[in-house]
């Protein structure tokens, strides 16, 4: 049953009106609950009194965000800060919060009254704001890539056309040569060139000219995608789109976070795909995103990344999941993964935008991306896409 205060029964009229208070004794207990405190937090009075503010934790704040708060009040001082809190249903609501202790006659601290703003609109909107500075930021990034690669394209491509076109007359020497020397030497078995046998050297020589030569095609691919990744989504125009052929030139820039996170990566793409219509780099955008979250949430090289494609006539879509062993996230965090700035992995560089744009990406494309994931197990991340034209 809630106590009937005296500092319950003088509070101004208005301020219960318009506020959101709270009393707690001074073991942090709640001892009064307003109704604008109930409405706003989804509990009930009953549910309140007798609890402490961690039933409403967001987990927002570090500890020592509230253990500052504390020592401000216990020694007497006025709080004010602004607070996000969780609501009963998992919602979150931000309130600018000034928490104010009251002393008995002994000067001892009896009880904290906190006052409370709701500015959760005005909180939103800064997030808007700052979402939309960052994507700015992103997009002038990618910008700048775009004008780097072409920039350098020049630089790199012909010496590596070079290195290209060399190679593979050398394999055509080399191939001409070690024939010439069989048919004209009797005994190639004790014949050494540079000190190495002719026998390594008929083998060896054709399969490092032959890594040249691939390592050299390889810097093409990179070089042409980055082109075309950081190309600017107004002059990419709507086409027919290969799902399997986009998530090949996907893996072509993000094969070294493959490379880095696991021993383990399949693929399983099933032929004959229908196309969808769509935007070949804004999906090779997600899909990479996919992939890079993918393998930070692998913690070490043994556990698997799969990627498969499939599809679904019966529904006319067509499907590619990204599979991981990784760390898995709470059904908490599965609820915020489309937030702006929500991640999972801050301490790995993550900005919480990446999905974020992945999903605006996906709407725009009359699409579904979909999580499903378990602590400890893994994550499977599912992307949807219709072939029927909209």
């Amino acid at each position: 049953m809630e106590i009937d205060l005296p500092i319950a029964a003088n509070l101004n009229q208005t301020l219960e009106e318009y506020s959101i208070v709270a009393i707690t004794n001074r073991q942090g207990k709640i001892i009064h609950a307003n109704d604008n405190f109930c409405k706003i937090s989804q509990y009930s009075r009953e549910e309140l009194i007798g609890e402490d503010h961690r039933i409403i934790n967001s987990d927002t704040h570090p500890k020592s965000f509230f253990e500052e708060m504390w020592k401000t009040i216990t020694s007497g001082q006025v709080w004010n800060g602004e607070i996000r809190n969780k609501a009963k249903d998992g919602s979150f609501y931000w309130v600018d919060t000034h928490i104010i202790p009251f002393h008995n006659e002994n000067n001892e601290i009896t009880e904290f009254i906190a006052i409370r703003v709701d500015i959760t609109e005005k909180k939103l909107a800064e997030e808007k704001s700052l979402m939309q500075q960052e994507q700015l930021q992103q997009a002038d990034r990618l910008a700048s890539i775009g004008i780097m690669t072409t920039g350098v394209a020049h630089e790199i491509n012909n010496p590596n056309q070079l290195i290209l076109s060399n190679a593979e007359t050398m394999m055509l020497l080399c191939k001409e040569t070690f024939s010439l020397l069989e048919d004209n030497i009797e005994d190639t078995e004790s014949l050494s060139i540079g000190g190495l046998p002719f026998s390594e050297l008929k083998n060896e020589i054709p399969e490092i000219l032959s890594r040249i030569r691939e390592g050299s095609i390889r810097i093409k691919k990179i070089v042409a995608n980055l082109k075309n990744y950081a190309r600017k989504e107004e002059l990419e125009d709507k086409t027919q789109v290969n799902l399997n052929i986009v998530v090949k030139s996907a893996l072509i820039l993000a094969e070294p976070w493959i490379k880095k996170s696991t021993n383990h990566f399949e693929m399983e793409l099933h032929e004959d795909l229908p196309t969808f219509s769509g935007y070949f780099h804004q999906i090779e955008q997600v899909i990479i995103n996919l992939i890079t979250n993918a393998c930070q949430a692998i913690e070490n090289r043994e556990q698997v990344l799969l990627i498969k494609t499939y599809s679904l006539p019966s529904s006319e879509q067509i499907a590619i999941e990204i599979i991981d062993q990784g760390k898995g996230m709470t059904e908490e965090e599965l609820k915020r993964i489309f937030d702006p700035f929500f991640t999972t992995n801050r301490d790995k560089g993550g900005t919480g935008l990446g999905l974020y744009i992945s999903h605006s990406i996906i709407q725009k494309h009359f699409g579904q991306l979909s999580f499903h994931s378990e602590v400890g197990k893994g994550t499977t991340a599912k992307l949807l896409l219709p072939t029927k034209d909209y």
